[in-house]
């Protein structure tokens, strides 16, 4: 029996034993039918308690990793450190507030202001084509970065969409730095950088 409870707190992701063991007796006994009984209770949860749970779920997804990161309590937010290139690393940050899970990274941590406007037309080439985050750029503070959220209600219901989110923003990320590099460091016009960008998108459409 604990075994079933077990797997179904683990894949309903409701660390209950009480309530584990209460939608398999429900289910008369059916795992698949008492993991889904779980994840619908995380649905009608409210806002404050869909973040206590999320926190933990991110907290935990973190602590089973040889990821290097810190933790804080107060924001709800962890910050880990990821490579961006082989020879620049940045702080990626994943934290709750205001209904959302936000996944978030700066690509151009600063860039010279007379490129100010190529930046500007590259970051819109790629809010236009990108189907999920936004590329947000900062010319006041110099600095150009990479968005992607979900909402709670989307996170509780399927438990492993969090670490989705979070690969998914990685990998994009490293296409949208490398981009930027091409603006910043060759002087490439915002054209030819996504001409290159689809071209590659392409290209591993079709692996």
């Amino acid at each position: 029996m604990k075994l079933a409870v077990d797997r179904v707190m683990t894949e309903g992701s409701v660390f209950d034993p009480e309530l584990a063991a209460l939608a398999i007796k429900q289910a008369c006994g059916d795992l698949v039918e008492a993991i889904f009984l779980l994840r619908a209770y995380r649905a009608t949860l409210n806002t404050a308690k869909f973040q206590e749970i999320l926190w933990e779920d991110l907290k935990k997804s973190f602590k089973d990793t040889k990821y290097r990161y810190g933790v804080y309590e107060e924001e709800k937010c962890v910050e880990a450190v990821f490579d961006l290139s082989k020879n620049h690393m940045a702080s990626y940050n994943y934290n709750l507030y205001d209904g959302y899970y936000c996944c978030r990274v700066k690509i151009l941590e600063s860039f010279p202001p007379e490129l100010a406007t190529e930046i500007f037309v590259l970051a819109s080439h790629f809010n236009n084509i990108l189907g999920y985050g936004i590329v947000r750029t900062n010319t006041h503070e110099g600095y150009v970065e990479y968005v992607l959220k979900n909402d709670y209600v989307t996170n509780v219901i399927f438990p492993g969409e969090m670490q989705e989110l979070l690969l998914r923003h990685y990998r994009v990320s490293l296409d949208l730095y490398d981009a930027f590099q091409k603006l910043v460091t060759d002087r490439e016009e915002p054209a030819f950088i996504i001409a290159d960008f689809l071209v590659e998108y392409e290209r591993r459409r079709g692996q």
